[in-house]
């Protein structure tokens, strides 16, 4: 059954008109893959993906790297957002598109199941991608389990070089998510690629929205810098380095490790099962994991011409290329490389 229609506006007046059933559908070029095909060479062969859903919270749009880019009107006088190649973005019930030089206009059909909204472009809904479009994204704690509690942090101000402390308002509205807060997150403080690094970006997320590790507190410096401190008087810290920012970068690497193994190998190696390397974090005090994956896992500090450095340790004590970790038939087998220390 017809749960919403995508009408197409072409730059010589003409218009196109297509019935959305529950699913996916590709918008392209005509003559190409695209389940929508326009008569348009101004869109990409494969340019767009919608996902409907029977309920209008749950239709989204997805640009798939398009040569002349994707837009959402956000205005009544015309002002476009621009989406980023393989971010999800919720559609709202009636949503104004421009794709490449051709017009759209999503509308959800029935009327009954909208509700009245206030939403914004930026307060769209973003995901991993839409194979993970139900997972909840939620905080962690310093351990790795699940959390409820989120922290505060608002728009990026623009002459500002880094998404923290800039706060104002919530990464969340409801249960809206500010995609642009985690895109600056992500890229600004994590160090992230947007594109290449899309499937991680709930890690930017989950930096966002987790709790300051039990043992922690934050106050504001009282010079005219009103700079954020960290201190944690158990270990004697006080740092500047946000905890959940240092976490989940240290998460992102290690994920980034584990894929381009998993690529390499051509299969998903199960979290549960590989064992971890735990370092203490000299800035902060923090256990930050580092996995130990099949083959070989070069312990140092790097920096060393030639040297390729797995798990980058920041210590006096550790040699630029220190030991060899090695993950073999579930045992972990150690090497020194010559280092200073042993």
């Amino acid at each position: 059954a017809t749960v919403a229609t995508i009408s197409f506006q072409y730059p010589d007046g003409g218009v196109a008109s297509f019935e959305l059933e529950v699913g996916e559908y590709v918008v392209g070029i005509s003559g190409g893959p695209a389940d929508i095909p326009i008569e348009s060479k101004s869109l990409s062969r494969k340019h767009a993906r919608l996902k409907i859903e029977s309920t209008p919270d749950n239709c989204f749009i997805e640009d798939l790297n398009s040569t002349n880019k994707s837009s959402i009107v956000v205005s009544d006088d015309g002002s476009l957002f621009q989406l980023k190649p393989y971010i999800i973005y919720k559609l709202l019930p009636k949503t104004e598109l421009l794709l490449g030089e051709v017009g759209a206009l999503f509308e959800f059909r029935d009327s009954s199941k909208i509700q009245s909204s206030n939403e914004t472009v930026h307060q769209i809904e973003l995901s991993r991608g839409f194979a993970h479009q139900s997972d909840s994204l939620y905080g962690l704690d310093q351990t790795g389990h699940a959390g409820s509690s989120e922290l505060g942090m608002s728009d990026l101000r623009p002459e500002s070089t880094s998404t923290e402390f800039t706060t104002k308002g919530n990464v969340t509205n409801g249960d809206k998510i500010n995609h642009q807060l985690i895109l600056d997150h992500a890229i600004l403080d994590l160090g992230m690629d947007p594109t290449s690094d899309n499937e991680l970006l709930w890690i930017s997320e989950l930096s966002l929205k987790m709790p300051i590790p039990e043992g922690w507190s934050e106050s504001i410096s009282p010079d005219q810098t009103h700079q954020r401190i960290y201190t944690n008087d158990v270990e004697g810290v006080q740092t500047v380095d946000r905890p959940q920012t240092v976490i989940c970068r240290n998460l992102y690497h290690e994920s980034k490790r584990k894929l381009a193994l998993e690529a390499v190998l051509g299969l998903v190696l199960d979290d549960e099962w590989l064992p971890r390397l735990l370092v203490v974090d000299a800035a902060t005090g923090l256990d930050l994991f580092h996995y130990i994956l099949p083959g070989r896992n070069v312990v140092g500090k790097g920096f060393k011409a030639g040297a390729s450095v797995d798990i980058r340790v920041a210590s006096a004590a550790c040699s630029k290329a220190h030991a060899l970790l090695e993950l073999r038939g579930g045992r972990v087998l150690v090497t020194d490389l010559g280092s200073t220390n042993g």
